[in-house]
C-alpha cells in the first residue's frame, strides 16, 4: 500500500516537473519576445530619427531652391533692364544729335 501511494506521488511530482519545466519554456519564450519588441522598439527610435534629419534637409533643399531660383530670375531680368535702359539712352543720344 505504501509503495502505491509512494507511486502516486511520485507520478504527481513528475506531472508538476513537466508542468514547470513547460512554464519555464514559456517564460524563456516571452522574455526572448519581449528583448525582440526593445530590439524593435530601438530600432523604430533610430529610423524616426534619421526621417525626421532627411524631412529637415529636405526642407531646408526646398529653401535654398526657392532662394536659388528667384536669384536667378533676378539675373534673368537684370539684363533685360540694362537693355531697356541701354536703348532708352541711345535714343536720347540720336535725338541730342539729331537736335544739335
Amino acid at each position: 500500500m505504501k509503495s502505491e501511494i509512494d507511486e502516486k506521488y511520485r507520478l504527481y511530482e513528475s506531472t508538476l516537473q513537466e508542468h514547470v519545466n513547460t512554464c519555464d519554456g514559456i517564460l524563456r519564450q516571452v522574455d526572448d519576445t519581449l528583448n525582440l519588441f526593445e530590439q524593435v522598439q530601438s530600432l523604430h527610435s533610430r529610423a524616426a530619427i534619421r526621417i525626421q534629419t532627411l524631412h529637415d534637409a529636405c526642407d531646408q533643399l526646398l529653401m535654398d531652391k526657392q532662394r536659388l531660383v528667384g536669384f536667378a530670375e533676378a539675373l534673368r531680368s537684370h539684363p533685360s533692364e540694362i537693355q531697356r535702359a541701354t536703348s532708352k539712352f541711345s535714343s536720347f543720344a540720336r535725338l541730342a544729335q539729331f537736335l544739335l
